[in-house]
C-alpha cells in the first residue's frame, strides 16, 4: 500500500506499507492451486502453498469436506513441515468424497502464524476441480462448404 501525504495541494511525503519488505510471512492459496485425482476408489486431494517473505515453519493445512445441506462431513489436518521464503509446498489428503459437495481448505486455520493477510482459504466443488483445464479443437484442414465433386 502506498499513502501520500498532501498539504496545500503539494506532496510532503510518501509512505510505503509493504509486508515483504518489512519481511512479514504471508501463507497464501488460491483455487488454481488445487487438485483432485483419482487415488484406487478414492480421491487425492492435494494442495499447493505458496510463501512470501520469510516463509514458515509447521503450517497446518485444514481439509472441510462439505455436503450439499452446508454440514460438515469431515475434517483432516496436514501438516507442511517447512516453506521457505518465496517459495511453494504441496500437501495432500486421500479420503472418499462420496456425497462432499464443497472442499474448503484452510491454511494456518488457527492462526499461529502472524500473516498480514487473510487470503489462506479457498471453497471449491470437488467435480469442478478435476475437470480437464484446457480446450481442444479438431481441425479437418476443409471448409465444410466444399461441394462434393464425385465422378
Amino acid at each position: 500500500m502506498i499513502t501520500i501525504h498532501r498539504s496545500n495541494n503539494q506532496t510532503d511525503g510518501i509512505e510505503f506499507d509493504c509486508q515483504v519488505c518489512k519481511g512479514e510471512t504471508d501463507l497464501h492459496i488460491s483455487e488454481e492451486d488445487i487438485a483432485v485425482y483419482d487415488q484406487s476408489n478414492q480421491k487425492n486431494v492435494s494442495v499447493t502453498v505458496h510463501a512470501d517473505s520469510n516463509g514458515a515453519a509447521n503450517v497446518l493445512v485444514r481439509f472441510y469436506g462439505i455436503d450439499s445441506s452446508n454440514q460438515l462431513l469431515f475434517t483432516q489436518d496436514t501438516t507442511i513441515t517447512a516453506i521457505g521464503a518465496y517459495s511453494d509446498a504441496d500437501t495432500s489428503i486421500v479420503r472418499d468424497l462420496t456425497g462432499v459437495y464443497f472442499l474448503n481448505i484452510q491454511i494456518d486455520p488457527d492462526n499461529a502464524i502472524a500473516e498480514p493477510k487473510s487470503n489462506n482459504f479457498v471453497k471449491v466443488r470437488p467435480d469442478d476441480v478435476s475437470k480437464p483445464k484446457v480446450a481442444l479443437k479438431i481441425f479437418t484442414g476443409l471448409p465444410e462448404d466444399i461441394p462434393n465433386h464425385a465422378n
